[in-house]
């Protein structure tokens, strides 16, 4: 069975700091051999959203991988899970005291990764470890913060169904449909919620892993992030999960030519 990998895979940046990423090529993962966390993601990948079997036709994928932000969606989303929840503060001083705590976050973000591409890295492996670091030093100001209290489930499907879509994405995931192949997504957002609304209605979807807000008893977010997909590694042992038996690895610049070979 052949995989189609669409874009590299990379660590995601929180709140505006939305072009900020560390890439890392998919093949140097494999070859490096990342262990898995089998029990993780399969619980991840438990929950699928469309058919169960797929078998594709000859000469076509088995299954393809693709990142969420900016792969299948017009810019990243972060952005406006924070501006969903701003929406939901009211009061002047109150909407001012939540700006500032973001900004905070945003603002130290930003000096870390200033500092880590400053800084010369014996191996690439290092400079991974560091990046890794990085991005859970941000979630945890995110959550102590805790500027991702007070939303539910509902408010974060539907804000994912108002989430807009590249050109030539409904046409590779409906293609991908008829021709029963499987799209699985592999994200570091932190809202499975939110990609599930913005996928919701693509039967090719399969499985979403991501990392997600958690809830409690009443359903309203904790301001706390389940963490799932947080750097490139966990992408790299998502994506080794569901590689496993899959010996060969097709990587198509774009959906656009994935679409025109879907559609021959």
């Amino acid at each position: 069975m052949a995989v189609a990998v669409i874009s590299t895979l990379f660590a995601r940046s929180p709140g505006q700091a939305m072009s900020l990423r560390t890439r890392t090529p998919v093949c140097w993962g494999l070859a490096r051999g990342v262990p898995r966390k089998i029990g993780l993601f399969r619980g991840m990948m438990s929950e699928r959203t469309g058919l169960r079997a797929f078998g594709t036709e000859s000469g076509l994928p088995g299954l393809v991988v693709v990142d969420f932000d900016d792969t299948l969606t017009v810019g990243d989303t972060i952005a406006r899970i924070t501006a969903l929840r701003e929406g939901k503060v009211e009061g002047k001083e109150e909407k001012n005291e939540y700006r500032d705590a973001l900004d905070a976050v945003v603002t130290a973000y930003l000096k870390d990764k200033k500092r880590l591409e400053g800084t010369q890295f014996p191996s690439l492996s290092a400079m991974l470890d560091a990046a890794s670091t990085t991005e859970h030093n941000s979630i945890d100001r995110v959550e102590s913060s805790e500027i991702l209290k007070g939303l539910t489930r509902s408010e974060l499907v539907e804000l994912g169904q108002n989430i807009k879509l590249q050109d030539n994405v409904q046409r590779f995931l409906e293609a991908a449909e008829e021709k029963r192949v499987a799209v699985h997504v592999i994200s570091a957002n932190w809202s499975r919620d939110l990609i599930k609304g913005a996928l919701l209605k693509y039967k090719s979807v399969q499985t979403i892993t991501s990392s997600d807000l958690t809830f409690d008893s009443d359903g309203i977010s904790t301001g706390k992030i389940n963490r799932v997909v947080v750097s490139s590694f966990d992408k790299l042992e998502a994506f080794s999960y569901l590689r496993r038996n899959t010996p060969t690895i097709v990587c198509p610049k774009d959906l656009e030519s994935l679409s025109r070979t879907l559609t021959l």
